[in-house]
Order: C-alpha cells, then structure tokens, then sequence
C-alpha cells in the first residue's frame, strides 16, 4: 500500500509538473498560428518560447485570472478550446454550441467566463472557472448592441469592462460583457489615420490599455481608460516598437504591472536599454520632441555596402567629396513628377528603368526630388543606382536608394554604415508588408534623430515574368550569381515607411 501511495503521488507531481499555470507573470504573450512569443511590452522585444504546441491554429487566447492559466480557440478540432500551461503543455475541451470556425476575438473575466466572437455581434460565453460545476461548459450565446471591426478585447481588471479598437476607425470601445452594451469612446488620437489591424491588446494594473498593430509591430497606450467618458480627452502615446504579426492574438494578466519610463530623472527606468526621451514612451512627454517629425536623412549620403572595404570605401568617398567641396543642394535638385504611364502594366518586352519603381503620393509629400549618389559606382558592386527623396515643407521626410546589381545582391547596411558614421542602432525587428515579413531597423543618427529602415531585393524568376522579393539579415540566404534590384527605405516615420515598402 506504501509503495502503490508512493506511486500515486509521484505521478501526481509529475503531472503538475508538466501543467503548471503561469500565474500572473510580467510578459504579454503573443499566439501566431500555433507558435508562442513572449513579449516584454516595455521594449517591444519577442522572444520565441514555443512552438507548434497545438495540431490546429490558436487565437482569441486570454489569460484566466481564475485559475493561472492561457485558454484560447482552436482552429483544429472544430468546436475546441484549449487550456495552456506555462511550459506550455495543453488541455482540449470540446464545446458544442461553438461555431466551427470564426471565433479569433477572447477573453476570460476575473470570475473565470470565457468570451469569444469573431465577425457581426454574436459572441459567446464559455466557464472556464475549475471551480464551477459547468466548468468547460456553454454558458449562453449573446449579442453586442452594436457590431465593431475588432480582432482582439481584453477585461479592464479596474472597471471588469472589455474594451476594444476597431480597425479603420480606431476607435476605443468599452463593452460590458454581460448584457452585450458597447460604448463609443471615441478616436484614440495616436491613431488617428492609421489603417492597421489590432490583433493583439493587453492591460497592465493601473488601467493602461496597450494595442499593437499587426502589420508595423507598433505598441500603443491609452491611458487610464475605465476614466473615458466619451467626451473627456483621451490621452494616448507611443509606448514601444515590436514585430509586426500576422494570424495573432494576444493574452497578458491584467493585474501584472508594466514598467514605465520617467522621461526626466536620466535613468533607464523600465530597463528597455533606452533613457527619457531616446524611450518611444517619452514621446511628447516633459521636453522630449514628438517621435517622428524630425528630418530624414537624404538618399544622396547613403548606400555603402558592408563587405570587407567598408571602412576604407566611406574614407575614400569622404575624401573625394571633400577635395571637389560637394555638397548635395537639395535646392537646384531635379524635380520629378508622376508620368503618364505610372501604375500601368508595360510590355513584358519594355526595358525596365530604376525610375520605373519609385513610388509616388503614398506619404502626402509636397514634392520628390531625385538624390542618387552616382560616386557608389565603382566603389560598391552596384551597376545602376537612382534615389529620390520625399519632401514636405522642404525638408526630407523619406528616401527610397535603388541599386542594380549583377552578379548578387547589394549588401543592404544602411544601418551598419551609419553606425561607422556615429550613429546608434536602437532595434531591429520585423514589419509585414503583404503577408510577408520584412527586416526594419531603428537608427538614432549622431543629431539624436529617429530614422526608420527597411531593407528588400527583388530577383527576376520564371523567365522574367515575375520577381522574388527577399529580405534577409546574413548575405549567404541570398542566391549567388544572379542579378538583383536593391532597396534601401527611410523615413522618419514607422507607417511612412510601411506605405513606402508596399
């Protein structure tokens, strides 16, 4: 009897072992398909912690303040929930009255009821409290006053409300789960003309709402929402750069408190590496400038490839440009307009030109002059290069820097020769353009501006008919011996250089 009790408690530890709750820790957790990340909100930076946990897809995940533990909705068995662990290990519960598919909006209340929706008004309510005898359990199917665009809600532990943004009209909805009311608080203001999808929300314990957009991996923050009336101000702000997502969703424990950056007293306060105002959470705040509206960089200084002469290219093209005094004068530059042909299909016999690519009225400039830095021939591999940088007030606000190679790709450093000129390189992360994930950096330059980058190349395949698009980090994941279109894209604003790569 000994050993066989003996037996039992060891298989009972063991058991425990492998499914333990997290229990209200500090990191947001983001779902992608079946994989997790862990996502320090303070910095925006991601950590991959599992993968493949489920045979089908995971989303509307929510964190339950009842029992410590991750649930969300899987695409795979139909009608399914799951329960996760924090070593990830997962539990199924299968819900009968739960549509087949269309359910990626959830969250779970503080006394363990599970709401979940997709698309229109209907949503439903789930016990997920293991305390309840209808624990697993269809508690009622409801409506909301109103249908939202949403793609993801998270409880307020403050007021026990969900709240919500609407894609396109970025609004900030509050929604009693209960009886199904929604409240229109009106256009969060740091938002305002975006266009992006919020597919993973979270809150901390004083009430800060956090809101990331899927596409630029931007982290937003309301702050102190259970205080919005509708008609009171909304105070908002950027709060940290982190990768862009796609097939996400988000859960955190809402009493779990972020750190916050004091934008005055010298002193890395929310250990994101970054001090007062170098932190995006500073934007606007005490004397730090508003992120983004300094002046971007012209194209005419960039575009150095990082290969072994790195150093000696960016001292010989200093030294020419000194001994010939040139400077570039965006004044007397030319000026281009948008041809006839733009945004018309050509003959697939028609020779395409570096001009043919740029893009134009996508950032509201006042104007496009052309920057190309002819001195990168013969130093850089490059055998055609045109850049035009986007002005606005006249100042550059964007650059876009096209390199035609041979025989490999351009070696794609803007944010390496920048740092051999002074500057810093903040961050480096991913941005989605088209349901494809791209590399973006984020550079402060020796003035102490903001410039965000954006590296691609484009590889001619099937005969010429169509292009590959890459973007790597390592040289060696690009093909040898093959022609390539390069670009490197800056601007001074995150969205600006979304727009820009689309």
């Amino acid at each position: 009897m000994k050993k066989l009790l003996h037996l039992i408690i060891l298989i009972s530890i063991a058991i425990n072992a492998q499914d333990s709750p997290f229990n209200c820790d500090y990191n947001a957790y983001l779902f992608q398909y079946n994989d997790v990340y862990a996502i320090d909100l303070a910095s925006g930076n991601a950590y991959n912690v599992a993968t493949n946990i489920t045979e089908g897809n995971i989303n509307a995940t929510a964190y339950n303040p009842a029992d410590g533990y991750i649930w969300g909705s899987l695409s795979t068995p139909a009608k399914t929930i799951v329960r996760i662990g924090k070593n990830f290990k997962t539990t199924e519960f299968y819900v009968d009255e739960l549509p087949t598919n269309n359910r990626y909006v959830g969250d779970v209340s503080a006394n363990g009821v599970y709401y979940l929706k997709g698309g229109g008004t209907t949503y439903y309510a789930v016990d997920v409290n293991p305390e309840s005898e209808k624990y697993g359990k269809h508690l009622a199917t409801k409506s909301l006053s109103t249908s939202v665009n949403i793609h993801d809600w998270a409880f307020n532990a403050v007021d026990s409300l969900l709240y919500t943004v609407e894609k396109k009209t970025n609004k900030l909805y509050r929604i009693n789960a209960e009886t199904g009311t929604v409240q229109n608080l009106g256009v969060v203001p740091i938002l305002s003309g975006l266009s992006y999808t919020y597919g993973a929300v979270y809150f901390d314990a004083s009430g800060r709402f956090y809101v990331s957009a899927n596409e630029t991996g931007t982290i937003y923050v309301i702050q102190s929402v259970q205080d919005l009336s509708g008609t009171n101000s909304m105070e908002s702000n950027l709060f940290a750069f982190g990768p862009s997502s796609s097939q996400n969703d988000g859960a955190r424990c809402p009493t779990a408190p972020v750190p916050q950056e004091d934008c005055t007293n010298g002193i890395d306060d929310d250990g994101d590496g970054l001090i007062d105002c170098e932190d995006p959470s500073c934007s606007g705040y005490a004397a730090c400038p508003v992120l983004e509206v300094s002046n971007a960089s012209s194209a005419n200084a960039g575009g150095l490839e990082s290969n072994n002469r790195l150093s000696q290219q960016i001292s010989q093209r200093n030294f020419n440009r000194t001994k010939t005094s040139y400077k570039f004068d965006k004044t007397s530059a030319k000026k281009l307009v948008k041809s006839s042909k733009y945004g018309k299909s050509v003959s697939g016999k028609t020779a395409l030109q570096l001009t043919d690519f740029i893009p134009f009225g996508v950032v509201n400039e006042e104007g496009v002059i052309e920057s190309s830095p002819t001195d990168l021939i013969g130093i850089t591999n490059a055998t055609d290069i045109y850049s035009v940088d986007y002005l606005k007030s006249d100042n550059a606000v964007a650059s876009i820097l096209l390199l035609k190679t041979e025989k490999g790709v351009y070696e794609h450093t803007k944010y390496i020769c920048d740092r051999l000129l002074g500057a810093q390189l903040i961050s480096v992360s991913t941005i989605e353009i088209r349901e494809q994930q791209f590399i973006k950096a984020l550079i402060r330059n020796i003035d102490g501006s903001l410039e965000f980058v954006l590296s691609l190349s484009a590889k001619a395949i099937n005969n010429g008919e169509n292009f590959s698009i890459e973007s790597h980090w390592n040289l060696d994941k690009y093909e040898d011996n093959v022609g390539f279109y390069n670009f490197q894209i800056w601007s001074n604003s995150l969205d600006d250089l979304l727009k820009l790569g689309e």
